[in-house]
């Protein structure tokens, strides 16, 4: 080869790598640098540009809608950095400004903000102003943004209360702004009336039972779809509600008298038209003198037909999510009431799953607690049936602990888990059909290990393990005729993808069944 040529070709190589080098520079430069404060040409002020729409607020909008799709596809990773942040807040801004009532711009701009702005709070911000400028009673569909809300306080910020109000939200709307306390007697001295409206749940008003008496005037003839009562004892009370449906409020029809402990909530289906509310003829059960007193009162408009049935049940979730055990019990308890009454078969198994997971779980809670301190004590796990926690006295040092410790473990706790004051119910499932377990096993890294579950829940496992068994066990005979002679001929099949044979969660064997072909267990441990 000529010296000219071998020369030419060195200068290409070189060429080239200094081209893919320049190449990468300018793409970096371009990541970090390039436009984008102003992805167009619009005013940083909704109110400007809607002037400079000259009318054609939807078209502009709908440019706006598509130029902030096509760069949040080319940004999507990126959109943190502040000089995209702005201009894709501001083409937003721009956008809903333009056309208030353009539901899924509210909605893909939440979704922007929360997942590549990553400002959750300022994502449930946009989003509940799109739900201010929908009113369900006008926007059904609109139910998407306090949802979608509620759903970033859950999953990012774990605020369950914030949760469980946004999603409410998305069922009933707002609570009623314009409610004002009229005619409150019987008013403890240095309480106020007005704390029943005032959004806080921890300012609590007092009154005389023999006298207490207040009326929540609406203004205006509303459609009413719930009321509210939230209190700060869990001590059971009771009250007479009534509402009147003029403006004169000189006539009081009763709804209903209602023994309530803690949270209770009065809906009406069909929607009921009212002008005021009235809570009277209240009622303490204690031994002892006690007051009456609520904490807040809400009032909201009708259920919303659009909103799917699981957004309550996810509303009521946020009270076990947050442990707040009785009141997740009584919201699934008045769950599992309604569903029944309406003949919702699904919500009402669904309901009463809840309910046994709920008592299941605060039982474990406690069994775990009680198992740990009688390990260290005693430098071994107590057997399965967990016996020895009653009989050497641990159960009960535990309970006491919490007695001492927790507020309303008392009224709240104990009375669920042991309804005639024994301790040997809580080695109980909710219906004292099955028992709960101290189970041990071998862990990945070849250590012993320990947990507590019930039994019921063991059987469930179990049905499941069984039923994976079964599918792999049709396969081979599907592709060799026959049936395996045993299960640990599945380990040769490629498509098998385990070391060794499942194991029974209720510590027995599964086999082969050979007149029926099905996967079956015997020998139980538990």
């Amino acid at each position: 080869m000529k010296k000219s040529t071998l020369a030419l070709i060195s200068l290409l190589i070189v060429l080239c790598l200094l081209f893919v080098w320049a190449q990468n520079k300018i793409l970096n430069y371009r990541t970090w640098f390039r436009v984008e404060e102003k992805i167009l040409m619009i005013s940083d002020r909704p109110e400007i540009t809607k002037i400079a729409a000259m009318g054609f607020d939807g078209l502009v909008a709908d440019l706006l809608w598509i130029r902030g799709i096509q760069y949040f596809g080319g940004n999507f990773s990126t959109l943190d950095k502040p000089e995209k942040r702005s201009g894709m807040m501001n083409l937003l801004r721009n956008l809903v400004g333009l056309d208030p009532h353009f539901l899924a711009a509210y909605q893909f701009g939440g979704f922007i903000i929360n997942e590549s702005i990553k400002d959750h709070e300022q994502a449930i911000d946009f989003l509940l102003d799109g739900a201010d400028n929908n009113p369900l009673t006008e926007y059904p569909s609109a139910w998407r943004l306090p949802f979608d809300a509620g759903f970033i306080a859950f999953y990012q910020l774990k605020d369950h209360d914030v949760a469980k109000e946004l999603f409410l939200q998305s069922i009933y709307g707002k609570k009623f702004a314009a409610v004002s306390v009229e005619n409150a007697e019987g008013v403890k001295d240095d309480d106020s009336p007005e704390w029943l409206i005032d959004g806080d749940p921890f300012s609590s008003t007092r009154f005389d039972t023999s006298d207490g008496v207040f009326s929540l005037n609406l203004h205006d003839e509303r459609q009413v779809g719930r009321v509210t009562v939230q209190q700060d004892s869990k001590r059971p009370k009771s009250y007479q509600l009534s509402y009147a449906a003029d403006a004169s409020m000189a006539a009081w029809q009763t709804l209903e008298s209602v023994t309530n402990p803690g949270f209770y909530f009065h809906d009406f289906e069909p929607a009921l038209k009212a002008h005021a509310f009235r809570f009277d003829q209240f009622k303490i059960q204690a031994e002892e003198d006690e007051e009456f007193s609520i904490a807040e009162v809400k009032i909201f408009g009708p259920r919303n037909p659009a909103t799917p049935s699981y957004v309550e049940r996810m509303a009521y979730e946020m009270d076990r999510a947050a442990g707040r055990f009785k009141a997740a019990l009584d919201q699934y308890m008045r769950y599992y009431d309604e569903a029944v009454k309406k003949g919702d078969q699904v919500s009402a198994d669904l309901s009463l799953q809840k309910l046994f997971d709920i008592y299941t779980n605060k039982c474990i809670e406690i069994l775990q607690e009680t198992a740990e301190l009688y390990l260290q004590e005693k430098g071994s796990l107590p057997t399965a049936q967990m016996f020895e926690l009653i009989q050497e006295g641990y159960l009960s040092r535990i309970i006491q602990q919490k007695i001492t410790e927790e507020p309303g473990f008392v009224e709240d706790v104990a009375p669920v888990l042991m309804p005639t004051g024994n301790v040997w119910e809580i080695l109980t499932t909710w219906d004292q059909k099955d028992p709960h377990l101290l189970i041990t096993y071998t862990n990945d890294l070849g250590e012993e290990d320990w947990y507590i579950t019930s039994r019921t829940r063991l059987i469930a496992e179990q049905k499941g393990v069984a039923e994976k068994l079964q599918q792999f066990v049709n396969k081979y005979k599907e592709e060799k005729g026959t049936l395996p002679e045993n299960l640990s001929d599945l380990l040769n099949e490629p498509w098998f993808g385990a070391t060794r044979i499942y194991e029974d969660p209720m510590g027995g064997e599964f086999f082969i069944n050979r007149e029926t072909g099905q996967v079956e267990a015997r020998n139980p441990k538990y």
